[in-house]
């Protein structure tokens, strides 16, 4: 199950994100950050990863492909999952 939280943040926004990032929420969490939609993504979005407890092939595959955005920073991510999506990085 994940929670996700969305706060104004200046010149953007902060999507919190807490529990585990699974393909079940991957579509979930892609619209709240307006990826995919056909919508401009707001001018700096945080996604704040501290209370992300897991994350599988396909949630790290859509923080990866978020994280391709200039728009978008990783916030309070643990160095375990920023391996995880870097070794994902060289995959399709």
């Amino acid at each position: 199950m994940l929670r996700v939280t969305r706060e104004p943040a200046k010149n953007g926004l902060v999507i919190k994100l807490e529990g585990d990032l699974s393909q079940e929420v991957v579509d979930l969490v892609q619209q709240e950050c307006g990826h995919g939609s056909g919508k401009a993504l707001p001018p700096r979005l945080l996604l704040d990863l501290r209370d992300l407890k897991s994350a599988d092939q396909a949630g790290l595959r859509l923080l990866r492909d978020l994280m391709g955005h200039r728009e978008v920073k990783l916030i309070n991510c643990s160095p375990l999952l920023l391996t995880l999506i870097d070794q994902l990085a060289g995959q399709p």
